[in-house]
């Protein structure tokens, strides 16, 4: 995780509410933060985002790495984006770079007996962004929203030919604890879903 000397905290509203309503209103202010990319900012999403969130979504590694079998139409990713929005248990974080969205990253809390619990279901980056570190400054800020809401346990799954991300979720401490045998069919041949989890006794 970044020292405060690596990230500077402009706003700091997503941490733990006491209802329903306080948790809506936090994540619509959301978490800014100035990571160190240069001109990069992490920040709470927006309903406003959809319009950018399209363009990341339309990327062929979008579609080739997700579920989605196809590129989604605009009216496809405004309601889904809409809908996860106000989901008061999930929490999107995004990456503006000159005033456009270019990355964003989803985590989503568990409940009850597993309230302790999150999963990382999404993090994507625009194809003209990828490879300079903005997916690695994504997955540490929503680690640190993790922490701060209490999660002990965060898991995720990835396509077993990800290697970029594996290596990256590697890094930032997760371990290979199962495998969903042929759980996706991607270009007629079935892929393995890696299943991916990280303690925060155990964090990088």
């Amino acid at each position: 995780m970044k020292s405060p000397d690596d990230t500077r905290r402009v706003v700091a509203s997503l941490q733990p509410q006491s209802n329903q309503n306080d948790r809506q209103s936090c994540r619509k202010e959301g978490t800014a933060l100035l990571g160190p990319a240069k001109n990069l900012l992490i920040r709470g999403a927006k309903d406003e985002d959809w319009k950018s969130i399209r363009q990341i979504q339309q990327g062929d590694s979008f579609v080739y790495y997700t579920g989605h079998s196809t590129r989604p139409s605009d009216q496809q990713v405004r309601e889904r984006w809409m809908t996860r929005l106000a989901e008061p248990l999930v929490h999107t974080l995004v990456a503006e770079s000159a005033g456009e969205v270019v990355g964003y990253v989803r985590l989503k809390q568990g409940k009850g007996k597993g309230s302790h619990t999150g999963e990382i279901s999404t993090v994507a980056v625009h194809p003209d962004f990828q490879r300079k570190g903005i997916g690695r400054q994504l997955v540490e800020e929503i680690l640190t929203v993790a922490a701060g809401f209490g999660l002990k346990r965060i898991r995720l799954t990835v396509h077993e030919d990800n290697d970029a991300a594996i290596r990256l979720y590697r890094r930032m401490g997760f371990e290979i604890e199962g495998r969903e045998r042929e759980a996706v069919k991607r270009d007629g041949k079935f892929i393995d879903l890696l299943i991916m989890g990280r303690l925060e006794s155990q964090k990088a």
